[in-house]
C-alpha cells in the first residue's frame, strides 16, 4: 500500500495544483517534501479541504473496497503531523 501511495501521490498532488512548482523534480522525496511545504503555506480550512481531496483520490486509486475516505484522510493527517513535529511546528487543524 505505502510503494502504491508512493507512486500515485505525486500525480494527485499535480491534478490539485499543490505541487505544480515542484513538478520538475524527479526524485520523489524531494517532490512530496516540497509538497508538503507548499500544503503547510495554505489558510486551515484551505488545507482541511485539499487534504480531503487527495484523502479521495487516493481512496479512487486503490478502488479495491478496502479502504475508505475516513482511513485515508487519518493516515495523510497523521502522516502530516508527524511531518510537522520533525520541523518543530504545530500542525494547524
Amino acid at each position: 500500500m505505502k510503494q502504491k501511495a508512493r507512486k500515485v501521490l505525486p500525480d494527485i498532488l499535480l491534478k490539485l495544483n499543490i505541487a505544480k512548482d515542484c513538478a520538475q523534480l524527479e526524485n520523489t522525496d524531494l517532490f512530496l517534501k516540497f509538497a508538503i511545504e507548499k500544503l503547510a503555506e495554505y489558510e486551515p480550512k484551505i488545507k482541511g479541504l485539499m487534504l480531503h481531496n487527495i484523502a479521495i483520490l487516493l481512496t479512487d486509486a486503490f478502488a479495491d473496497g478496502k479502504v475508505t475516505v475516513s482511513e485515508i484522510t487519518g493516515v495523510i493527517e497523521a502522516v502530516y503531523q508527524e511531518l510537522e513535529k520533525e520541523k518543530g511546528t504545530e500542525p494547524v487543524h
